[in-house]
C-alpha cells in the first residue's frame, strides 16, 4: 500500500486549514446539501467533504457513511490534495497503490474514488469534495466539472465563515451562528418543460408550489430582473450547446421591483446518447446578506426579533440586544452580568420540573465546547405566567478567552398553538401513534384507546396488540400496507376493519410517515387513525347507487330501441298466428293437406319464429342486470353483432341507411351487457341526430383491431356538434335533446363504463361529421387462456 504523501508546504497548509476553525464542528445543512447533490450527480453511494488534518482526515459532511474520520496515511484524499485537478481511482483492485488499502479491503470498500481538491483563495489544498462507490466506475466530463464546481462552493462557504470572523466582534459571531447559506436544488425537463424544485428553492424565490409543474418555469422567470435574465439565458444556451456548466449571481425582484434578493446559481445540462440536451439541473442559494454592506450589521443586530446574549467563561452576560431585554422582560442593568445559574430565573422544563442552571445550554456549551441546538425552556414570571423560549448556544474563543453566544426566541404562542392543535385533534376524533419497526414498540395517545375501545391497562403498547384488534379479513391487507410503507414501496394510507367490544365492526382510516436513517433503513414511523365507518358506508351506498344508475341508463337506451321495434316483433307473430290458424282450419276440415303446402306453411312459421326469438334474445342479453357480473375475456365481435342486429330491426322501415363493417377477432376483458350498453347509447344518439333530416340519412359502425386495442367508430350524417357543446358532452345531465327526450346521463355513464374497462370514449373532432370512438384494450393471452 502506498501511504498518502506529505506536501512540501505542510505547515502552511495546516495553518490555512486551522484558520477556518471548522474541525470537529457540528453538521451543517448547507454542506450536507452539497454532498447529497455530489453523490446524485456522480451516481455514487458515498460523498464526503474531507478535511486533511495532521494525522487524520475529518469529514465536515458525509453522505452514505457513518464514520466521522479515518487515518490520514491510508486516505485516498491525502493523495488527491497533491494536485489541483480531480484525482480519480477507477478500480482500486487494479491499482497497485490502493489494491491492499484497508479502506478498500475493509469498510467502506472504496473501489472507486474521485476527489476534487478544496483550494483556498490563497492556493492551499486543505481537503477534498470526494465521491466513493464500492463498484468500479469512471466519471464523465460533465460529472467532473460539476464536482469541481461543488468543491468551489464548499470553499466559498468556508471562506465566508472566515470573512465573518475577521470582523472581530460579537456581531460577526452572531452572523456566523445565524446565517446559513441554504442551498436549493432544481431540475428543468427540456422535453416536458416541467420544472422540479426542492422546498428550499420555493423559500428563496417566495413562490407557492403550483399544482402544475409546467407553469413553475414561467413563475421563476418573472421573478428575475430583465437584464439578468438575458445573461442567464446566454449561460443556459451555452450549457446546452457545449455542455459547460454555468455559475451566475443575479437579482430577483419582489413587490413590483420594490424589493430585491441576490441569488447565486450553479447549473449544468444533461444530454441523451445522441447528444441532445434533455435536462438542466443545479442549485440556488440566497446570497443577499453576503452582498450587503457590512456596516448594516449593527442595525440588524438591534432590529432582529430573536434575542441574543454573549456570556463569558463564568456564565455572566456581557452583551445583549434589544430583543433579549424585551423577551426576558429585564432592563439593561438587570440583564448585564446576570448568570445562567441564578435561581431567580425560575426556569422549568417542558414537563414542568425545575431546569437546573448547570444544564442551561449556554453552560453546557461552555463546558463541552459543543453547540447546543433548539433547547426549550420555560421562565416562570409568576404563578399565572410562564414564557417559553427556544435557545441555541454556540461556544467560541476570542483573545484566548472562552465565550458562548446564545440566540433565543419566544415560542409561547407556538406551545399554546400545539396544545390547541391537540384539542382540535381530540375534537375531531383523530388519534396519534408512533411505531418503532426495530423494537416493534407501538405507542398510542389517549384518544387511540377510545378509538379502539380498549383500556390502557389492557394494551401493552406492542405491535401484536394492535394486530389482535384487526378482523381476520382486514389483517392481511393492513399488515401488507404497513410492510410496503416500511420498505418504501408505498405511502401508508389505508383503511381496515376492527372488531370492538360490542361485537360490531368499525372501519379505521390510517395515514403514516416513515423516518429513515442515512442508510435508508426505517427507524421510526408515526401517523394518525380516525373512525372512517361513516365514510366507508357512504362510499358503499354510492357504489350501489352508481350501479343502479348504470342499469337505469341501460334500460332507457333499450327502451328507445324496443319502442321502435315492437311492431317488428308483432309482424312475425301475426304471420305465425295466421299460418297456424290456416293449418288448424285445414286440419279440422279433415281435408288432405298437400305436403308441399304444409312444408311451405311450416317454413313460414319457423322463419318468423326464429326472427322474433332473435330479437327477444338480444333484448334479454343486453337488458341483463350486470351489477354482480365480473370481467372475463369475450369476443367483442359477438357483442357488436348482437347490438347491430337489434338496431337494424329498429331501422327496418326507416329511410336511414345503416352500414356495419366489423374487422375484429380478438377478445376483450369485459362485462358483456355493459359494452352493449355503450354501443346502443351511441347508436340511439346517432339515430336521433339523423331521423329528422330531409337530406341523406346514414349511420356507419366500423370496428378495427390495432396492435394492442380495438377501435370502434360510430358516425352519422347529422348536423354535427358545435364547439361550445363539445366540452360538455360527457358531463352528467347535459343533453342537446328536447325536454323529456333524454336524461343527459347516457354519454357520461358510457364513458365511465369505458374507463372501467381500461378504455376510453371520445368525440373525434377532426372528422367533418359526428363520429364517436370507443377504444378498448385487447385481453392478454394469459388471461384469455385462464
Amino acid at each position: 500500500m502506498k501511504k498518502a504523501p506529505i506536501p512540501d508546504n505542510e505547515k502552511e497548509r495546516l495553518d490555512a486549514l486551522k484558520r477556518f476553525n471548522v474541525l470537529d464542528t457540528a453538521d451543517e445543512a448547507e454542506f450536507d446539501e452539497i454532498t447529497k447533490l455530489a453523490a446524485t450527480i456522480c451516481e455514487t453511494k458515498i460523498s464526503l467533504v474531507s478535511l486533511i488534518d495532521t494525522n487524520r482526515q475529518w469529514f465536515k459532511s458525509k453522505f452514505g457513511l457513518k464514520a466521522q474520520e479515518t487515518p490520514r496515511d491510508v486516505s485516498y484524499c491525502g493523495h488527491a490534495i497533491m494536485g489541483c485537478e480531480v484525482f480519480e481511482v477507477s478500480d482500486s483492485k487494479l491499482d497497485p497503490s490502493f489494491c491492499d488499502n484497508p479502506l478498500y479491503t475493509g469498510e467502506p470498500h472504496v473501489c472507486f474514488y474521485a476527489g476534487a481538491p478544496l483550494i483556498t483563495e490563497d492556493g492551499f489544498r486543505i481537503g477534498t469534495l470526494c465521491v466513493i462507490d464500492p463498484k468500479p466506475k469512471k466519471l464523465n466530463e460533465n460529472q467532473i466539472k460539476a464536482l469541481k464546481s461543488l468543491a468551489k462552493q464548499v470553499v466559498y462557504l468556508l471562506e465566508l465563515k472566515v470573512k465573518k470572523q475577521h470582523l472581530g466582534n460579537v456581531i460577526d459571531q452572531l452572523k456566523k451562528a445565524q446565517e446559513l447559506s441554504n442551498i436549493g436544488s432544481w431540475e428543468f425537463n427540456l422535453v416536458t418543460h416541467e420544472q422540479t424544485w426542492s422546498s428550499e428553492n420555493y423559500k428563496i424565490f417566495e413562490i407557492k408550489e403550483p399544482q402544475r409543474k409546467d407553469v413553475l418555469h414561467q413563475l421563476y422567470r418573472e421573478r428575475i430582473l430583465p437584464e439578468d435574465l438575458k445573461t442567464l439565458d446566454f449561460y443556459i444556451q451555452r450549457a446546452m450547446t457545449t455542455g459547460e456548466g454555468f455559475e451566475i449571481k443575479h437579482k430577483v425582484i419582489f413587490d413590483n421591483g420594490k424589493r430585491i434578493k441576490y441569488v447565486h446559481g450553479v447549473g449544468k445540462a444533461t444530454f441523451d446518447k445522441n447528444g441532445k440536451p434533455i435536462l438542466l439541473s443545479g442549485t440556488c442559494r440566497d446570497c443577499t446578506r453576503e452582498v450587503e454592506n457590512e456596516s448594516n450589521y449593527q442595525t440588524l443586530l438591534q432590529t432582529m426579533s430573536e434575542g441574543l446574549v454573549v456570556q463569558n467563561s463564568k456564565g455572566e452576560i456581557v452583551q445583549f440586544n434589544e430583543a433579549a431585554m424585551q423577551i426576558l422582560e429585564l432592563s439593561k442593568d438587570e440583564l448585564l452580568g446576570k448568570n445562567s445559574k441564578d435561581p431567580r430565573w425560575r426556569a422549568v422544563k417542558s414537563d414542568g420540573s425545575p431546569f437546573p442552571g448547570e444544564q442551561h445550554p449556554a453552560m453546557v456549551a461552555l463546558q463541552t465546547g459543543k453547540s447546543q441546538v433548539a433547547v426549550r425552556m420555560g421562565l416562570k414570571f409568576d404563578l399565572q405566567k410562564i414564557k417559553w423560549i427556544q435557545i441555541n448556544s454556540l461556544p467560541f474563543e476570542r483573545n484566548n478567552e472562552k465565550f458562548v453566544l446564545s440566540t433565543f426566541s419566544d415560542i409561547t404562542l407556538m406551545v399554546q398553538a400545539s396544545e390547541e392543535n391537540q384539542f382540535v385533534l381530540n375534537t375531531l376524533g383523530i388519534g396519534i401513534w408512533k411505531f418503532n419497526p426495530v423494537s416493534q414498540k407501538l405507542v398510542w395517545d389517549k384518544l387511540m384507546y377510545n378509538l379502539y375501545e380498549v383500556n390502557e391497562d389492557e394494551f401493552n403498547g406492542h405491535y401484536n396488540a394492535w394486530e389482535a384488534t384487526l378482523s381476520p379479513e382486514a389483517k392481511t391487507k393492513a399488515t401488507e400496507d404497513l410492510r410496503l410503507a416500511l420498505s418504501g414501496e408505498k405511502v401508508f394510507d389505508t383503511t381496515f376493519e376492527i372488531k370492538i367490544r360490542s361485537g360490531k365492526n368499525k372501519y379505521i382510516g390510517g395515514k403514516g410517515k416513515v423516518i429513515r436513517n442515512e442508510n435508508n433503513e426505517a427507524i421510526m414511523m408515526y401517523g394518525i387513525n380516525w373512525d372512517k365507518s361513516k365514510e366507508v358506508l357512504l362510499l358503499q351506498e354510492l357504489e350501489v347507487q352508481r350501479a343502479k344508475a348504470i342499469h337505469s341508463s341501460k334500460l332507457a337506451s333499450l327502451g328507445e330501441v324496443s319502442g321502435g321495434i315492437a311492431h317488428e316483433i308483432n309482424n312475425p307473430l301475426t304471420i305465425i298466428l295466421g299460418s297456424a290458424e290456416h293449418l288448424l282450419t285445414l286440419f279440422k276440415s279433415k281435408s288432405k293437406i298437400p305436403n308441399d303446402k304444409l312444408e311451405k306453411q311450416l317454413k313460414v312459421i319457423l322463419k318468423n319464429t326464429q326472427r322474433a326469438a332473435s330479437i327477444v334474445k338480444s333484448l334479454k342479453s343486453l337488458s341483463r342486470n350486470s351489477n354482480l357480473d365480473s370481467f372475463k375475456p369475450e369476443s367483442l365481435k359477438v357483442v357488436i353483432e348482437e347490438v347491430t342486429e337489434l338496431f337494424s330491426e329498429k331501422l327496418r322501415h326507416q329511410s336511414t341507411v345503416f352500414k356495419v363493417d366489423i374487422k375484429v377477432q380478438s377478445d376483450v376483458m369485459m362485462i358483456h351487457s355493459q359494452l352493449g350498453q355503450i354501443l346502443m347509447n351511441v347508436l340511439n344518439n346517432a339515430f336521433d341526430a339523423v331521423s329528422s333530416l330531409k337530406t341523406e340519412q346514414w349511420i356507419r359502425l366500423e370496428a378495427v383491431e390495432l396492435d394492442s386495442k380495438i377501435k370502434i367508430s360510430v358516425s352519422d350524417s347529422g348536423r354535427g356538434i358545435n364547439v361550445e357543446n363539445r366540452a360538455k358532452l360527457m358531463q352528467p345531465f347535459f343533453t342537446t335533446k328536447p325536454v323529456g327526450k333524454g336524461t343527459g346521463l347516457g354519454l357520461s355513464i358510457s364513458r365511465q363504463i369505458a374507463e372501467n374497462h381500461g378504455g376510453t370514449l371520445y368525440l373525434e373532432e377532426s372528422k367533418p361529421y359526428t363520429c364517436f370512438v370507443l377504444e378498448l384494450p385487447l385481453a392478454l393471452k394469459s388471461v384469455k387462456s385462464a
